[in-house]
């Protein structure tokens, strides 16, 4: 019954994103990693706690780049209204809802921060930078950055990534 609460009160916190928002702005990927994982609690395990990651982003971003916060299908409905809402108050940070086509955001974007995300695979094939905070198996790629730190993160993203490797 808790999930069925949680799952409409998302609804409240959720901003829309239209291709018009997409167009005028300059924007990155987080998608909340589903948790309990072994992906996030083996393979990151320093950044288990997503909304002090999320929030660490948020400030870690440059002053024109903006943070979509994409929710994972299979967990809407287990994080409290709490959680969302402490997203949604955070600047420069849009939270979107699980339904949201990924490879059409990731497409618009910048780039995926993500613990161990599909996503950030997803985006590598799509030819964006991705930030990796965790270990996974396409970490080498050559627009895959391993990130250690938030100021690891924000040096990154300030960084030019207009050049991209020739396939």
């Amino acid at each position: 019954m808790a999930r069925v609460y949680h799952k409409r009160r998302f609804r409240a916190f959720a901003k829309r994103i239209d291709d018009d928002w997409m167009d005028r702005h300059r924007f990155i990927i987080y998608p909340i990693q589903f948790q309990p994982e072994a992906a996030t609690s083996v393979g990151s395990p320093h950044f288990v706690n997503q909304i002090d990651v999320i929030r660490n982003i948020a400030f870690s971003l440059p002053a024109d780049l903006h943070l979509v916060v994409k929710e994972h299908r299979s967990a809407i409905g287990f994080n409290t209204s709490s959680f969302y809402r402490e997203i949604a108050t955070l600047p420069c940070v849009r939270l979107v809802a699980p339904d949201r086509n990924i490879k059409r955001l990731i497409r618009k974007s910048e780039g995926v921060v993500a613990l161990t995300s599909t996503a950030a695979f997803e985006a590598l094939l799509l030819g964006k930078s991705v930030w990796l905070m965790g270990s996974t198996p396409f970490q080498c790629h050559p627009l895959c950055n391993n990130v250690k730190s938030f100021h690891e993160l924000s040096v990154g993203l300030r960084q030019d990534q207009t050049v991209r490797p020739d396939y």
